[in-house]
């Protein structure tokens, strides 16, 4: 009886280890299939809280269209299969463009949409990290802004500042209206924004995504 008793003992614990590395097992290869993107594959990744910061949003005339890049108002903007184009946008057209400035100070646009009205003035508008201020020119998240004695600048912004530039693009420049003082992201909290890229490497704990500005 003590024989049988020890032995049902055993199996009970064999069979409660077992199950524990079931579940595991299980949970494992749940959050590897919720996880689990092909490298090399291109995706959208939703942050719940990144904001647009360097997003320039610019709405104007097409000037011409190439095979990898769009001329809007005077402005070059590079595209390619991750780019999302709305409308089937032709020159002449009016669209609205939202941009990043890469590295190599070309704008890469993330997407390209057609407007049902007409653009008489190019406008546009981003957020972004004061670098330099020069008399004429400020550099803000790599973005070179016109300024003129008719800009409306708020008081104590310094390089570092986080700041709205709102303004005209003429002769492709873009010329500042204003440059206001921000204290943090509008809609920081609960933002989504889609980053796209491609997956590169992943380890235990992290994925690396070539993000395509």
């Amino acid at each position: 009886m003590k024989v049988t008793h020890k032995f049902l003992i055993v199996t009970v614990a064999f069979l409660a280890i077992v199950g524990v590395f079931a579940l595991l097992g299980n949970a494992n290869q749940s959050a590897r299939a919720a996880f689990s993107i092909p490298f090399g594959s291109s995706q959208q990744v939703n942050s719940a809280d990144a904001p647009k910061l360097g997003v320039v949003e610019l709405k104007g005339t097409v000037d011409s269209i190439q095979a990898d890049s769009y001329t809007v108002s005077g402005l070059t903007f590079r595209f390619d299969t991750l780019t999302i184009i709305s409308g089937a946008p032709v020159v002449g057209d009016s669209v609205e463009v939202k941009a990043l400035l890469l590295p190599d100070l070309t704008r890469y646009a993330l997407k390209i949409e057609l407007q049902d009205e007409v653009v008489s003035v190019p406008s546009f508008e981003f957020h972004g990290l004061v670098e330099a201020m020069a008399a004429d020119v400020w550099t803000v998240s790599g973005e070179q802004v016109q300024v003129t004695v008719d800009t409306a600048i708020d008081a104590d912004i310094a390089a570092g500042a986080l700041v709205e530039v709102k303004g005209k693009v003429a002769g492709g420049l873009m010329v500042a209206g204003s440059i206001e003082l921000e204290e943090s992201m509008p809609g920081a909290v609960g933002t989504e924004v889609e980053i796209f890229g491609t997956i590169e490497s992943s380890r235990a704990r992290c994925m690396w995504l070539a993000v395509r500005r």
